[in-house]
């Protein structure tokens, strides 16, 4: 028992670790002490990391690796990268404002002009908490909290929603999300729209804003899911996973159309590329159904 709690430990503290290198998330809530981070991920993830925080003991000594020709991985390495997972999958919502407010002190020790300008005269801490909640629900990191705080007091009297004021803010971080997309190959692959059927989304972006919900002709929803599909898998079997590149207007709508079908799926706008990014081309979705049914309709 002693030799699991100590491995526990030793794993928490490597989950810690990789979350500071990859996720990026506040200092507020991933400290050297661990103990906001402990106790979020124990009380919203109770059940799964105290089956995986047993698994070791128990399975270690039934494994038996003589046979196995390719590498062989430590248990303690795929368990703190399952550590590491839960936590940037959860990210959004083991953030609490508390966080925030400490984030926001953190600030003030090196900008407090800043801090006091902004918060909460301009920015309220429940604006800043829904905007970072929305940033680590994509996994882009918060880190450059100056940037995200001045953008968020240039927009933030335009009667912009908290959707309009993420996006806003990812356009300010587009060196970031540039850098987080951009393969081995110093090049960011992307899967972009045809122009036909970037009009007909941009009409069904507008007509939703109208709605309150996405709204979409379920036939052009249907062609256009095969016909993305068809294209992920291209340019995956190259070794090259993609990001969907549309118009900056487009980029939100288009998220919430496609995050049931490919939760994963990165959707960048174009103003969201660094100007020294390079593009590598790795698909093009075109559809036809819709307009074809649209001129049956009128015909």
């Amino acid at each position: 028992m002693e030799e699991a709690a100590d491995l526990a430990d030793a794993l928490f503290h490597v989950a810690l670790e990789l979350s500071r290198r990859f996720l990026e998330v506040p200092l507020a809530l991933v400290d050297d002490s661990g103990v906001v981070m402990r106790h979020e991920i124990l009380r919203r993830q109770e059940t799964a990391l105290l089956e995986v925080l047993q698994r070791p003991v128990e399975l270690a000594p039934q494994l038996d690796c003589t046979a196995c020709r390719g590498p062989v991985v430590e248990p303690a390495a795929v368990l703190a990268t399952h550590l590491s997972e839960i936590i940037r999958s959860h990210a959004d919502e083991l953030l609490s404002r508390q966080d925030v407010k400490d984030v926001c002190e953190s600030v003030r020790e090196f900008a407090p002009a800043l801090v006091e300008d902004i918060i909460p005269d301009k920015v309220s801490i429940n604006t800043l908490h829904n905007v970072l909640r929305m940033l680590l629900h994509e996994r882009i990191p918060i880190k450059d909290i100056v940037t995200i705080l001045e953008t968020l007091a240039n927009f933030s009297g335009t009667g912009a929603g908290i959707d309009q004021l993420t996006e806003k803010v990812r356009e300010a971080l587009r060196r970031t999300i540039s850098a987080l997309y951009t393969e081995t190959d110093g090049k960011i692959h992307v899967v972009s729209l045809h122009p036909e059927t970037e009009q007909n989304l941009l009409q069904a972006c507008r007509d939703s804003e109208q709605a309150g919900s996405v709204v979409l002709d379920p036939n052009f929803t249907q062609e256009f899911l095969g016909k993305l599909d068809g294209v992920l898998r291209a340019a995956y079997s190259k070794g090259r996973p993609p990001v969907l590149l549309v118009p900056t207007p487009l980029r939100f709508f288009m998220k919430r159309f496609i995050e049931p079908t490919y939760p994963n799926l990165a959707v960048m706008g174009y103003t969201e590329v660094a100007s020294a990014a390079q593009i590598q081309a790795a698909g093009t979705v075109v559809t036809h159904g819709f307009r074809m049914e649209k001129q049956a309709t009128h015909a």
